[in-house]
């Protein structure tokens, strides 16, 4: 297995004007064997157009390239789709409004070989923001740590999609019927947990992907408090709907429920309490009581609030 083949699924949905950088870290690439599969998401700009004018480009790069058309289903659905068509011997999935650093595959591949006992191969990436970088890890100290399943559930370990490698041998035997749950966000969830459940994730500590900041992007824009209580809870209900479909032993998979369920409400406290929602504060204050979530501060916190509801 001296030149394995790496697929790459990369899901699209009005991206024209934002790929460019993304296909051009692909041409770029200094390893040659990559199959790449492109999901137009039912794009309603000049996506395929671009799509269709970059395939030929990977083409004669030397690349093999598939493109698949289907109606809007978000992300979820546009990676499930692609795991039906992917053939390669590793599997990784980028957004294209990314870009790789033009070793990424080739360092990878080699840590697989290299690693036989390896399942998972993850990097670190650059976070860009207004044209500033930053190592991603930086927000992720427990990188270096094996055992990650604990951690990604509470966002504690690094999600980003173009920082991973899998080997397909492994993820056939945790997803045998490579399908998940098509929900329009949680992807990368999806794709991890049930491999960090069974397997040690391996981390290189080198940036081979960035991943960019964009002004209109969903972590840029200022939030409502009502949309952050939504995303919250559609993330939880992602990471919920994943374990319910691993095979996980029923007390184990039940004090996982639990523990989540006080986590993520717990979040929808602080965000309650930061825009002084005392009804809801209180709503989740007493969902995290019951799941052993709540600290000595949020005990007087509440009692600030309900102090201030008397008076």
């Amino acid at each position: 297995m001296s030149n394995p083949k790496v697929s790459l699924l990369v899901p699209c949905y009005n991206i024209a004007n934002v790929c460019e950088k993304f296909f051009e870290s692909l041409l770029n690439q200094t390893y040659d064997n990559l199959e790449i599969v492109l999901i137009n998401d039912g794009s309603n700009d000049n996506t395929e157009d671009v799509l269709f004018e970059n395939k030929e480009k990977l083409e004669q790069r030397g690349y093999e390239v598939k493109y698949i058309y289907q109606e809007n289903k978000g992300l979820g659905g546009a990676i499930n789709t692609g795991l039906k068509a992917f053939t390669g011997e590793f599997l990784c999935w980028a957004d294209p409004d990314d870009f790789f650093e033009s070793n990424s595959f080739e360092l990878r591949v080699k840590y697989m070989i290299e690693h036989p006992d390896c399942a998972i191969v993850s990097s670190d990436a650059y976070n860009i923001k207004n044209n500033e970088k930053r190592l991603m890890s930086l927000s992720f100290p427990r990188n270096n740590e094996k055992r990650q399943f604990e951690l990604l559930i509470k966002k504690e370990s690094m999600f980003c999609s173009g920082c991973h490698m899998i080997r397909v041998s492994d993820f056939d035997k945790v997803n045998p019927d490579r399908d998940i749950f098509e929900y329009r966000r949680g992807q990368n969830w999806q794709l991890l947990l049930p491999m960090y459940y069974t397997y040690e994730r391996h981390f290189l500590n080198v940036p081979l992907y960035n991943y960019v900041v964009y002004e209109n992007s969903m972590s840029h824009i200022e939030e409502t408090y009502e949309e952050k209580i939504q995303r919250n809870n559609e993330h939880k209900n992602v990471i919920m709907e994943t374990l319910n479909r691993m095979v996980i032993p029923k007390s184990e998979k039940e004090s996982f429920f639990f523990d989540i369920e006080g986590f993520y409400n717990k979040i929808n406290m602080v965000y309650a309490y930061s825009v002084g929602n005392k009804a809801d504060y209180k709503k989740y204050f007493n969902i995290c009581k019951k799941h052993n979530y709540v600290s000595y501060k949020d005990y007087i916190k509440e009692f600030i609030v309900i102090f201030r509801r008397r008076n």
